[in-house]
C-alpha cells in the first residue's frame, strides 16, 4: 500500500497501523513523490489524500491510472465531507473507493478486505 499524504503524522498513523495488520506500506508526502514511488515500488493500492501540495489528489490519481498502472487500486482519503460532488469528482478521477480519514486505518482494512472495486458512492455509506 502506498499511502500519499502530506501530514507526517496521518502517514505515521496509517503506516504503523497497516503495517501491523500485514500490510507491506510504503508512503509519499506529495505526488511527484508518489509517481517515482510506483514505479519502485509497484505498489497493488494507493491511498491518497485529496489537498496535497503541488499537484492535488485528483490529479494524481488521473496520472497514476494514465502512467504508473491502471490496475492499481486508488482509495481517496479525505478530511472533506464526503458529499455527492466529492464521490462525482472521485470517480471522474479514477478512485476505486472513498474513505473518510477520521475513519482510520481499521476502516481502510476493512475496504479491502471486501469486494475489490467498490464504488465511491458505495465506500462512502462505510464512513
Amino acid at each position: 500500500i502506498l499511502i500519499v499524504e502530506d501530514s507526517t503524522e496521518v502517514r505515521v498513523i496509517y503506516r504503523e497501523a497497516l503495517a501491523a495488520l500485514g500490510y507491506t506500506v510504503s508512503e509519499a508526502g506529495n505526488a511527484e513523490e508518489a509517481l517515482r514511488t510506483t514505479v519502485e515500488a509497484a505498489p497493488d493500492v494507493a491511498l491518497i489524500d485529496i489537498h496535497l501540495p503541488g499537484m492535488n489528489g485528483y490529479r494524481l490519481a488521473q496520472a497514476l491510472k494514465a502512467r504508473a498502472s491502471p490496475n492499481m487500486r486508488l482509495v481517496m482519503l479525505s478530511g472533506m465531507t464526503l458529499d455527492d460532488t466529492t464521490l462525482r469528482l472521485s470517480r471522474d478521477a479514477g478512485f476505486d473507493d472513498c474513505i473518510d480519514k477520521a475513519a482510520g486505518p481499521k476502516a481502510l482494512h476493512a475496504l479491502l478486505q471486501q469486494a475489490p472495486r467498490a464504488s465511491p458512492a458505495s465506500a462512502a455509506m462505510r464512513r
